[in-house]
């Protein structure tokens, strides 16, 4: 089940945006996947309150709102779940330039949610169907079939590589060469000999490293890859913005 939420000050809003959800996300969504719109709310602390005693997959956060606005209440549903998918949505165009610190899923212009909502709950769709994400890898124990959103990068280690997901490690025979093709359409990078990287669980990066969820050592990216991977993360990044 997908628990959705909308939060923005404006209550004609919040009707208008919970009404377009209502139409637009059963034809958008996977069939199979189960979701719940959850009554919407005017301000952080009421989300706050919403998330210590009940599941939040999806909201839809308002930039600026009075008290507290989206950037400080996305740095606190962050804090508390990271997996959290946080698409902010804001009638001002400039702000775009600031969410890119908080790695958001998506942003929306008010003035152009029709247009950009669909795509936006297209790939919420892709991003919740396990039959579109999953793969299957010959572990040291056998077949193990995976979420590629769980696995956070993958390591060389000799006639071996080692998948590191939120989950825990997965040791498999084999070399990174062999399996680089199988993740690449996951959007996953090779920035180094020794290390391919999911690209949704980067959070920082500099000319050097990359720093990946769950992980307090950077991973390196080699020199000959920067350019590379500058080029496909910015291209991961705008698609992720629906711009």
């Amino acid at each position: 089940m997908i628990h959705i939420y909308v939060c923005d000050d404006s209550i004609e809003f919040r009707r208008m945006f919970d009404q377009t959800l209502t139409k637009l996300i059963p034809i958008y969504f996977s069939k199979k996947l189960e979701y719940k719109i959850e009554d919407s709310v005017g301000n952080g602390e009421q989300l706050l309150r919403r998330m210590d005693t009940r599941p939040l997959d999806v909201v839809f956060l308002d930039i600026d709102m009075p008290e507290m606005n989206g950037f400080e209440l996305a740095k606190q549903i962050i804090s508390k779940n990271k997996d959290v998918l946080i698409i902010f949505v804001s009638g001002y165009d400039h702000f775009v330039y600031q969410v890119f610190e908080f790695f958001p899923f998506s942003y929306l212009r008010k003035s152009h949610i029709l247009d950009e909502l669909p795509l936006v709950l297209k790939r919420i769709s892709d991003k919740f169907d396990c039959d579109n994400r999953t793969i299957t890898v010959q572990s040291v124990s056998g077949k193990v079939k995976l979420d590629t959103r769980d696995i956070i990068y993958i390591r060389s280690d000799g006639n071996y590589y080692i998948i590191h997901t939120n989950k825990g490690t997965l040791k498999c025979r084999g070399t990174l060469n062999e399996v680089e093709e199988l993740f690449v359409n996951f959007d996953f990078y090779r920035i180094h000999s020794a290390y391919l990287v999911n690209l949704n669980h980067i959070q920082k990066v500099d000319q050097y490293n990359v720093t990946v969820s769950n992980e307090r050592q950077p991973i390196p990216i080699a020199q000959r890859r920067l350019s590379g991977f500058r080029n496909a993360y910015s291209e991961f990044t705008i698609r992720s913005f629906n711009l």
